[in-house]
């Protein structure tokens, strides 16, 4: 993610746009988003932005998945010549303007939440989520030092409430010692 310029909000990559893909104007690309069903919708309206600076606003008409990533097409692009101008752009828009599936949650929306356990203890708070291999991992600076990574799995992290500010989580033994981090906290005895 980055800013964009003309906008000032948070902008989100969703597509790399690679060669023209047959004769009627489409494009090949590369996706970026784990949501294109929504984010590639047909009408939706993005920008497409190149290395160089340059900037164009696009609708899209349509896309398909292929076994070699996606094939998009943009309302006004008809033409083989009219795909090639589109290559190495990165299809974007301003994350805010973006919709999110119900009962999904972008990485933003948990920076900062508080972690909270099964008595409403509050363990620490969100610093980053990082990729992981069964589940994502939420980054958690605890309240007492130190850090956690707690699994972002339904079967840990219960409620996520946005409005509220916290992820209640029911915490399997030994991954956090709420006694332990304020023990750990105190210093040497």
């Amino acid at each position: 993610m980055s800013r964009s310029p003309s906008s000032g909000g948070q902008w989100l990559a969703i597509a790399r746009i690679g060669r023209p893909w047959g004769r009627k104007g489409e494009v090949q690309a590369e996706l970026q988003t784990d949501w294109p069903e929504q984010r590639l919708a047909a009408g939706r309206e993005l920008e497409l932005v190149w290395d160089d600076g340059r900037r164009a606003p696009c609708e899209v008409r349509g896309w398909r998945a292929t076994n070699k990533g996606a094939v998009i097409a943009f309302e006004t692009v008809e033409t083989i010549e009219q795909a090639q101008v589109l290559t190495g752009a990165t299809l974007g828009a301003v994350l805010e303007e973006l919709p999110t599936p119900e009962g999904e949650f972008r990485v933003a929306d948990l920076i900062g939440l508080a972690l909270v356990d099964g008595r409403g203890r509050t363990l620490g708070r969100v610093r980053a989520v990082e990729e992981g291999v069964a589940s994502d991992l939420l980054v958690v600076d605890l309240e007492h030092g130190g850090e956690a990574l707690v699994p972002l799995a339904t079967a840990i992290c219960k409620v996520i409430d946005l409005e509220a500010g916290r992820i209640e989580a029911d915490l399997p033994a030994g991954l956090i010692d709420p006694e332990a981090a304020e023990v750990a906290g105190e210093g040497p005895s």
